[in-house]
């Protein structure tokens, strides 16, 4: 019996150790699974990454000067953000209302136009594009605006046009009331999903006066800064009347002061800067426009 002793607990020692060395059932099983679902997210993310990204068509505002060439113009952007979109042989539908829909082949940016005659009223147009999987389409529609070549304007800069919850209720009637002495209202936005909300105020019950909305898809390569000056020339080589811009930041304002196309009027209780009147509401600037 001397001798068995040593050897039982010889036993016992290589039975532990290989139970510490040797994985379980289960070990081996998540180890299976975590490798499948990496592989599974991998795939996922390569499969989504190689499928185009899918294309929606947004009807772009414009504004001429009356007898000025009537241009429909719509742009294909991708429906989620960040992927990178070919617009190689991709078309847009521009139309009337009660017109037959034509077909227009997309530049390389995905800019679709169509021209039509020299326009005396506004027009309004509509763009749709259709996928090739044809699983439902973007349908819009947007306005050109023919003013008088010396109409007085008013432009709404992208940081008040673009306010969360909407315009206040004196905006809307203090636009309202500058409508009535005949200024023409242009609004500029950043945000492309909202574009048509500076039409409406926090209340949601009144319009602001209509006008063209520029936002980022009229120059969608192209830098805010860019966008905003591409918009400042479009306005200057139409119109000759008074043109001014309310602008909500100090930075803003001084920019379209350097460019001095816009005569700038900054919307702000506490900023100021030489040379820009400054508003402590939006009623005062019923006093400050002539």
């Amino acid at each position: 019996m001397a001798d068995k002793l040593p050897r039982d607990e010889l036993v016992r020692s290589l039975q532990q150790t290989l139970r510490t060395r040797r994985p379980s059932r289960w070990l081996f099983g998540l180890a299976l699974l975590a490798f499948a679902g990496g592989f599974g997210v991998a795939w996922y993310q390569w499969a989504t990454k190689a499928m185009p990204a899918r294309l929606a068509v947004v009807a772009l505002d414009d504004v001429i000067a009356a007898g000025g060439q009537g241009v429909l113009v719509g742009q294909l952007v991708p429906e989620e953000p960040g992927k990178e979109p070919s617009f190689a042989g991709k078309t847009a539908a521009l139309f009337r209302a009660g017109e037959t829909e034509r077909t227009s082949v997309c530049d390389a940016t995905g800019r679709a136009e169509r021209p039509i005659e020299k326009l005396q009223q506004d027009v309004e147009f509509f763009a749709k594009h259709i996928p090739r999987d044809r699983a439902g389409y973007i349908f819009e529609g947007a306005t050109i605006f023919v003013w008088p070549a010396d109409a007085k304007i008013l432009l709404l800069d992208a940081d008040l046009a673009t306010a969360e919850d909407g315009l206040p209720l004196d905006a809307c009637e203090t636009l309202k009331e500058l409508a009535k002495r005949n200024y023409r209202m242009v609004y500029l936005t950043d945000d492309l999903l909202a574009q048509r909300r500076p039409y409406r105020t926090q209340q949601g019950l009144n319009l602001l006066p209509v006008g063209p909305i520029f936002h980022p898809a009229h120059a969608p390569t192209a830098s805010p800064q860019e966008r905003k000056q591409r918009i400042v020339d479009r306005l200057k080589e139409q119109f000759t009347g008074p043109r001014y811009v309310l602008a909500g930041s100090l930075e803003a304002a001084r920019w379209y002061q350097k460019h001095k196309f816009l005569a700038p009027i900054l919307l702000s209780s506490q900023e100021s800067a030489v040379g820009i009147p400054r508003l402590a509401g939006w009623p005062d600037l019923l006093k400050e426009l002539p």
